[in-house]
């Protein structure tokens, strides 16, 4: 990552810890407003009586937004420093996954805007929404389980172990493996997925809701978020396509 954007990453790390941390108050200290907070929004659903109710799931597409703009941007403007033509490839392809997650958790905007469901689509989705993911398990948790291990090994294990162990430096000084391992800016996100998944295997009321599947989602965003606005600072900070892969 360019020197001159480390005052930005720093400052993003500690945003991402702060928040992780907030959360976990919140549901320390108030589950019934955390229970709001992690509400399932939804075409049918209540009105919103708080700030914080379908918190969750509002924010995990929020949050999705900045990344995916600064990704598009990075295509755009930088696409000449990207080191190699499956480099290209791998940013689309997170940039397309971005796009499609934040699109379908919230039906497309049909939570908002309320239309209706075509037939065709409400009779194979299980929540008669428009979306994709309620219609089979290999638009939502097969693709879904693979993000998260790749979240936990290529966002936080490898680049850790990378500084530890001469081998796993070595695979990871590979140009494609270099390219696609997240920087430290992405460390922190990483770690808070890999503790909220291990929290949930623990079955007691207090960690079934903080570990609940829609905050899991949201630090799922929160991951990919800065993982794409990795490669705009990496791309950009790049005087030749060699230098984006320094993380």
């Amino acid at each position: 990552m360019p020197q001159r954007s480390s005052g930005l990453v720093r400052g993003l790390q500690i945003t991402t810890i702060a928040f992780w941390l907030a959360d976990l108050t919140l549901c320390l200290t108030n589950p019934d407003l955390y229970r709001r907070f992690i509400l399932k929004d939804g075409l049918n659903k209540p009105g919103a009586t708080s700030v914080l109710d379908y918190g969750a799931e509002t924010l995990t597409v929020l949050v999705l937004i900045p990344g995916i703009l600064c990704a598009i941007a990075a295509i755009i403007f930088y696409r000449r420093r990207v080191p190699s033509t499956p480099a290209l490839l791998w940013l689309l392809a997170w940039t397309a996954a971005s796009i499609y997650f934040a699109g379908e958790e919230c039906s497309w905007g049909q939570w908002y805007f309320k239309w209706g469901t075509p037939e065709a689509i409400k009779q194979i989705n299980d929540q008669g929404e428009t979306n994709l993911h309620n219609t089979t398990s290999w638009l939502d948790q097969k693709p879904r389980a693979l993000v998260e291990l790749f979240i936990v090994c290529g966002g936080l294990i490898v680049p850790l172990l990378a500084r530890s162990s001469a081998g796993v430096r070595a695979l990871a000084a590979r140009p494609l493996i270099a390219w696609a391992l997240a920087p430290s800016l992405c460390w922190p996100a990483a770690a808070a997925l890999l503790i909220l998944r291990s929290l949930s295997f623990i079955k007691t009321p207090f960690f079934h809701q903080f570990a609940n599947s829609e905050v899991c989602e949201l630090a799922t965003a929160w991951f990919l978020s800065l993982y794409l606005l990795s490669y705009l600072l990496r791309l950009k900070g790049a005087e030749q396509p060699g230098d984006a892969l320094r993380v």
